[in-house]
């Protein structure tokens, strides 16, 4: 109940929002939308497998801070340096072997984390083999495609330890 409580405030939020006005109209009609949004759209309930931690967490979300922070420069900088001569690649990417199946969630969450640093998209996902195929800018040589995988790897295990997921336990214990 209260996570319908929860998404009916945001929802309403992001009604008013969309308006860009706080007007009587607007927020009698935001209490209204929102509400029903909810009951026409019913949403799937997400299964959480894992609790978040919070070092890896953090960790994680400084690594991925620097990282932003220098693929941006580093695009920008081959864009200036090539331009349209730029090579790029797709890299096959397997999610870590665990005893559970990646639910869904942690699949889009790994898929986002990886689609938001510059110079990197996530444009298939496999689900039968837990395979992301990532497209990947700037690869001139086999060490820059090893670099970009390792680059997505690290970044998978990441996400794996800030959620706690079995296999980021593993990982870590070895």
């Amino acid at each position: 109940m209260t996570d319908r409580i929860a998404l009916t405030v945001w929802l309403f939020v992001v009604w008013v929002l969309l308006w860009g006005v706080l007007t009587p109209a607007v927020l009698l009609s935001g209490l209204v939308v929102a509400p029903l949004c909810l009951a026409l759209c019913r949403l799937p309930a997400v299964r959480l497998t894992s609790r978040p931690r919070l070092g890896p967490s953090l960790r994680a979300l400084g690594r991925f801070a620097v990282e932003v922070v220098t693929t941006s420069a580093q695009v920008a900088w081959t864009v200036v340096r090539r331009g349209p001569a730029t090579r790029s690649a797709i890299i096959e990417l397997k999610l870590p072997a665990s005893t559970d199946p990646h639910p869904d969630l942690l699949v889009s969450t790994v898929a986002n984390r990886l689609s938001l640093v510059p110079g990197t998209l996530v444009v298939d996902i496999d689900r039968p083999s837990d395979t992301l195929y990532v497209y990947v800018f700037d690869v001139r040589s086999e060490q820059d495609l090893t670099v970009a995988r390792l680059a997505a790897a690290r970044a998978v295990d990441d996400v794996l330890a800030a959620v706690g997921h079995q296999s980021a336990d593993r990982e870590e214990s070895r």
